[in-house]
């Protein structure tokens, strides 16, 4: 059989493999399956029948395949049900390696956030998307850095001759990595998000694959974005009420000293901060221990109900 398979991905998420002719002409197209496995089985199938084997019986035999869920319902599954932004890349990334596809069989996802202050999240859904991200930490250079960066779409077909991460390309060829496609989410300044495809072979993601992987990333970035509110939300109201908490055993340590000393409030703070001063302790933890020595009570806990 004259021509070459390739993998991919259509508009509709739907996985599907096609028969090119050597210039390059869709010869044939098969029916979705339910992931890219299924998708190679069906093609070492062809293969096998080669001249017999028609693809478009498979547009027939894919129907018994469990259906692809519909990605935004599976999106919002999968934010509604992780609890730490954390889970929810996790299982992000292993979604966008299931639906996203490509010629190399060992390809690998990652997805990358970057806050201010904050330590980035990284998931990997194999060890070469993995390593690329190392290296870019050890080089401080590579395409998803610099996708993040100037958010736009970068692609390397082959990292060997790529001079515009040149410490970076050699080694990265030494740990497998040939082509590589990083695409930036989208999510709310200060923040930044990176999705990125690696494979081990040179060519490895044709245009159907990127315009697949941008419009994953679309879906994506709009979880995605939720998700950093609920977080950010989440996290401002666990500051509020333990700042809450502070201030009630700071107030009442200064109950203490107004009484100890028969002062104001104003002059009960000054005492109290020069004292946390002269200790180098945080004022709250002093506070702590003024109460504390007079309750008896060591473990000082003042708690508010939401």
């Amino acid at each position: 059989m004259a021509g070459h398979f390739e993998l991919f991905t259509d508009d509709q998420f739907q996985i599907r493999f096609q028969l090119l002719a050597p210039d390059g002409r869709v010869l044939a197209v098969s029916g979705p399956f339910g992931d890219k496995h299924a998708a190679a089985a069906a093609i070492a199938e062809v293969r096998e029948c080669a001249g017999t084997g028609l693809i478009k019986n498979h547009c027939e035999t894919a129907t018994l395949a469990i259906p692809k869920p519909d990605l935004a319902v599976e999106l919002e599954d999968l934010m509604l049900n992780n609890g730490k932004l954390e889970d929810f890349v996790e299982n992000l990334t292993a979604v966008a390696a299931n639906t996203v596809t490509c010629v190399s069989p060992d390809s690998a996802c990652s997805i990358t956030i970057s806050r201010p202050k904050k330590q980035p999240i990284t998931a990997w859904s194999g060890p070469l998307a993995r390593s690329l991200d190392q290296l870019e930490d050890n080089f401080k250079q590579g395409p998803n850095l610099t996708a993040m960066t100037e958010q736009c779409t970068v692609h390397t077909s082959d990292l060997t001759g790529d001079d515009r991460w040149p410490g970076l390309a050699g080694s990265a060829t030494e740990h497998g990595i040939r082509s590589c496609v990083s695409i930036p989410l989208e999510v709310e300044d200060p923040s930044r998000a990176v999705m990125s495809l690696t494979a081990v072979t040179s060519d490895a993601f044709s245009r159907h694959d990127i315009q697949a992987a941008r419009a994953f990333a679309e879906h994506a970035s709009k979880m995605l974005r939720s998700a950093l509110r609920i977080t950010d939300l989440t996290e401002t109201v666990r500051n509020l009420y333990a700042a809450l908490e502070h201030r009630a055993v700071i107030e009442s340590a200064l109950g203490v000293v107004m009484g100890q000393n028969n002062c104001d409030h104003d002059t009960a703070f000054n005492i109290l901060r020069r004292a946390a001063g002269s200790r180098q302790m945080k004022l709250r933890d002093l506070a702590a221990a003024v109460v504390a020595s007079v309750s008896g009570d060591s473990d000082i806990v003042v708690h508010f109900d939401p």
